[in-house]
């Protein structure tokens, strides 16, 4: 299996840590957002890495309402067939990014 992990913090850190050091034989990569994103993202792209690798699952550990606007373009990007998006504020995560199709 292959997981794409978002992270922003330490919070983020920790879970990609215990997937590599526990996970069976899982690919486990990871990608680092800014610590600071705006509220509001008009255009992904300024914050999208060149390289965003092909994962099965995308694990979206962000710490922000800006990394949860961001997992649309990293889900289509990597190809994920299922996301995994933790919010510690529901207003962080509206219903359009619900579904990603």
């Amino acid at each position: 299996m292959k997981i794409l992990v978002l992270t922003q913090g330490p919070y983020g850190e920790r879970i990609a840590r215990n997937l590599r050091e526990n996970a069976p034989d899982w690919e486990i990569k990871e990608i680092p957002l800014p610590k600071r994103l705006p509220q509001l993202i008009e255009d992904p792209e300024e914050f999208l890495p060149e390289n965003i690798p092909q994962a099965g699952l995308l694990l979206a550990a962000g710490e922000s309402p800006g990394a949860a606007q961001l997992i649309p373009e990293f889900a289509k990007r990597s190809e994920a067939r299922g996301v995994i998006a933790p919010v510690d504020n529901s207003a962080w995560l509206p219903p359009g990014v619900w579904r990603i199709s």
